[in-house]
């Protein structure tokens, strides 16, 4: 159930005041992030689940293929709600037919934080018990980055310890965006 996954994470909205640059940039990021934990999950017979609550936590740095270079090297992190119709309450089994998950999303690390909004359409494929194909956007306002673009969320159920499963997330982020002061 925990699974909702992601998604997670960054984002980025419209040119703000001040922006650094004039324009906007290309942005491709890769993270990893694994759900630690949610407040509560309620199943209907119908076979629905909501997610109330869930957090991830990035297993590790935020990626940087394409983008500024102050953002290299964030740690990433996540708080969503989804709803989900799962195949098996089996969570290494289960796979997602449909359904809906949306959060909020913090990259932290020297040059500042960059918070934002995503929202995804999920379903499934041979690869990710749980795919997620949406958008995400950022403010000026909130954070050092202003953007927009697409989030893909690849999402399955793992030992990411010795004796410790989740569900971990696989995000790549694209878009345009521009730092701002």
């Amino acid at each position: 159930m925990v699974l909702a996954l992601v998604g997670v994470i960054t984002a980025v909205s419209t040119v703000a005041a001040s922006a650094k640059g004039k324009d906007r940039q290309a942005i491709n990021l890769q993270a990893a992030l694994a759900v630690t934990g949610f407040e509560d999950i309620t199943s209907v017979p119908s076979g629905l689940t909501t997610i109330d609550g869930e957090s991830l936590t990035g297993l590790g740095d935020v990626f940087v293929i394409e983008g500024p270079v102050e953002l290299q090297g964030m740690s990433i992190s996540a708080e969503q709600g989804s709803h989900e119709l799962f195949t098996s309450p089996d969570f290494s089994q289960t796979r997602v037919r449909a359904g809906e998950s949306a959060g909020t999303f913090v990259m932290n690390g020297d040059a500042g934080q960059v918070r934002g909004d995503y929202h995804l359409s999920v379903s499934t494929s041979d690869e990710c018990q749980i795919l997620g194909r949406g958008t995400w956007v950022s403010k000026a306002k909130d954070s050092i980055l202003a953007g927009n673009g697409d989030i893909n969320v690849c999402t399955n159920y793992m030992e990411i310890a010795p004796g410790i499963t989740t569900f971990v997330a696989q995000v790549f982020v694209t878009g345009s965006a521009v730092l701002v002061d």
